[in-house]
């Protein structure tokens, strides 16, 4: 029991790294580029993260 748990830790960790370098880069880039609302959100972010959930599966 204790690999399988060390394993869900791991692929936990990996997925929290990756969803938040994915919002931090995103949320960067929209802020510098202008395309955040006037409440400072993204207005098209479902499709961004879906993009990089994409590449993310297709790219490992």
């Amino acid at each position: 029991m204790g690999a399988l748990k060390l394993g869900f830790i791991t692929i936990f960790t990996l997925v929290f790294v990756d969803l938040f370098d994915t919002m931090g880069t995103v949320l960067g880039t929209g802020a510098r580029a202008g395309f955040l609302d006037e409440k400072g959100r993204l207005p098209k972010i479902k499709q961004v993260m879906m993009v990089d959930a994409f590449g993310t599966v297709f790219g490992a």
